[in-house]
């Protein structure tokens, strides 16, 4: 099973930047523009998984070098 990820939304209190990054878990981030550390986000949202069908036919191998009859 996948590890839940979230989205989190930033806004720096010092140069009013915002921006969005998807982590692991509700964590702090720096700004991008004046590198200020330990900016909490503001909010958070689960980020949704979907499932990727598999394909359904095998690889093959390749061919011996004698022809099969």
């Amino acid at each position: 099973m996948p590890e839940k990820q979230y989205i989190n939304y930033y806004r720096c209190p010092f140069d009013g930047t915002e921006w969005a990054d998807v982590w692991s878990c509700c964590c702090n981030d720096m700004c991008p523009k004046c590198e200020t550390k330990d900016i909490e986000p503001y909010k958070s949202k689960d980020v949704i998984q979907t499932k990727v069908k598999a394909a359904t036919g095998k690889a093959r191998r390749p061919s011996s070098s004698k022809a099969r009859r």
